[in-house]
């Protein structure tokens, strides 16, 4: 949390951090934080980001904190993200009604970055997948305006994953 602080920005507070294992501290604490919602674009499904008992933990409480509460994720490597993310996709297959995974569109194959963004106010970012420094801030309504925006327009040309939809007996 040191280290955090260190890298903050004060005048935009806008966090840098230099590795994902700060990025993953830091988004899981974000995560206990959302009330509302959560969006997460990640062509590839980092899975020591992502698919660890600290984050499943975290959005699997924020799922039944509130019946309106509701996880969206959009990758590209629907197939990495099944086979790599297992405790993700379970989620995803048990509380399917609050945590649903699609998979974007052609025209929206090929972007190399990665953000998190969650009620509407608060962002986690990677701007470059295969660079470990990631921009984050809690109150930046402004800032991540932007991403929304994006994200919807992706979120509404995606298309759902087969094998998340399948549910083995």
């Amino acid at each position: 949390m040191k280290d955090r602080k260190q890298n903050t920005t004060e005048e935009s507070g806008i966090q840098h951090l230099r590795s994902r294992v700060e990025a993953h501290d830091l988004m899981a604490d974000m995560l206990v934080q959302a009330r509302r919602h959560i969006a997460i674009f990640a062509p590839v499904l980092d899975a020591s980001l992502f698919n660890t008992s600290r984050v499943t933990q975290a959005l699997a409480s924020f799922a039944a904190a509130r019946r309106h509460n509701l996880v969206r994720l959009l990758v590209e490597n629907s197939a990495q993200a099944v086979h790599d993310n297992g405790r993700i996709i379970e989620l995803c297959r048990r509380l399917s009604d609050f945590i649903k995974i699609r998979q974007v569109d052609e025209d929206h194959a090929g972007l190399r970055e990665m953000f998190v963004i969650i009620d509407d106010h608060a962002y986690l970012h990677q701007r470059d997948l295969d660079n470990p420094d990631f921009l984050a801030a809690v109150n930046a309504r402004r800032d991540v305006r932007p991403l929304i925006l994006r994200y919807e327009r992706m979120w509404d040309r995606s298309h759902s994953i087969p094998s998340v939809l399948t549910v083995g007996l």
